[in-house]
């Protein structure tokens, strides 16, 4: 299958980190959980259409960073989707993700 547009699955943690991470900036100031979202369904579009143009971490896993929020997302590109392993912030061990089965 081409890079035209894979499907995104996220890991059961990844889904964990998105929400938290949501729920933390909207205590912050109401509505930027919603900014925070939009900014990673963007990101997951741009996955989608142009998965292999961030680099890689490790072999076979790559490292997408948010724009406007400090949040790193890692994820590995299979044939027929991209996978991400974890939405987590800049400032977490770089290793925090490893522990995930994927």
């Amino acid at each position: 299958m081409s890079d035209s547009h894979l499907k995104i699955k996220l890991h059961p943690f990844a889904e964990l980190d998105l929400s938290e991470a949501a729920l933390w900036y909207d205590k912050q100031k109401a509505g930027l959980g919603y900014e925070f979202l939009v900014e990673f369904d963007e990101l997951k579009e741009l996955l989608a259409s142009f998965p292999r143009i961030f680099q890689f971490i490790e072999p076979d896993i790559r490292r997408a960073i948010l724009n406007r929020f400090p949040y790193i997302v890692i994820y590995k590109v299979y044939d027929d989707h991209i996978f991400i392993i974890a939405i987590m912030h800049g400032a977490r061990h770089p290793d925090h993700w490893k522990s995930r089965t994927f």
